[in-house]
């Protein structure tokens, strides 16, 4: 039996798919088993006992379906991957360069074309940026920071930038990208700290405590655990990054701290 056969290998492309989409464990293995052609999980572990094994167009087709989620899915065109931009109506892709040329997701640069204006999709520090010839759109990694769109020359005359159809769609595509920047985030994060407890407990992906209230070191307000894993562990009030996101128990200690610090 080959490892991609083995029972231990899909739970672990439903692990991953569960971290991807931030939901709980159960549902991804339904949504695994049905992938694999049975109602539920347990169905398919009576088969597996009884010597089923899953064919590798079944396993290649969920391992797709892992590698290109996109949470924007179902309010797009129902397309992933790159294929999602273009559900933006007159996006085309022109041309991309990957980091790893057998996952185009993980592109550095994307070019494409939007409503005839050439265009360039980057990401730095999980940030993405859509450049063209004299605009630029910003989408923060943090889902709470606003997208800015901004004139970059302004000797450009008829700068689409300046039509607010354009950057409506230029709005969709680079929020496109950034959801599937922080799918990859969160598929790389401990399933705790993506989905809360029955109590609303996250675990901190970076530092690994856990608690049900959290408060930012950057503008001192406390969120429960539900609204820092919502908001990929970035401040949901000021967008301050993960690493400021400390449990509410260790407020007081954070602030005496800086207060003697700064005598």
């Amino acid at each position: 039996m080959t490892t991609t056969e083995s029972l231990d290998f899909i739970k672990s492309l439903a692990k991953k798919l569960a971290r991807a989409r931030r939901i709980k464990q159960f549902s991804a293995l339904k949504v695994t088993a049905q992938q694999m052609g049975y109602p539920h999980w347990n169905a398919l572990t009576v088969a597996y006992k009884k010597g089923w094994r899953p064919s590798s167009t079944q396993i290649e087709a969920m391992k797709e379906i892992v590698d290109t989620v996109n949470p924007l899915k179902s309010k797009e065109s129902g397309t992933a991957g790159l294929d999602a931009l273009c559900s933006v109506p007159g996006t085309t892709i022109v041309a991309s360069i990957p980091r790893d040329d057998a996952d185009p997701l993980s592109a550095d640069e994307i070019f494409g074309v939007l409503d005839g204006h050439k265009f360039r999709l980057s990401v730095d520090c999980d940030d993405v940026f859509m450049d063209g010839r004299g605009w630029r759109i910003v989408v923060p990694e943090a889902p709470s920071a606003t997208a800015e769109a901004s004139v970059t020359d302004r000797r450009i005359k008829s700068n689409p930038i300046l039509d607010q159809g354009f950057v409506e769609k230029a709005l969709r595509v680079s929020q496109i990208r950034a959801e599937q920047v922080r799918a990859r985030i969160a598929s790389d994060w401990p399933r705790r700290s993506t989905v809360p407890d029955a109590n609303g407990g996250v675990q901190h992906p970076l530092f690994g405590s856990l608690s049900n209230r959290w408060f930012c070191f950057h503008c001192d307000e406390i969120f429960t655990g539900t609204q820092i894993a919502k908001n990929l562990w970035h401040c949901p009030g000021c967008s301050a990054s993960p690493i400021d996101i400390h449990p509410a128990d260790e407020q007081a200690l954070w602030n005496n701290e800086e207060f003697v610090e700064g005598q």
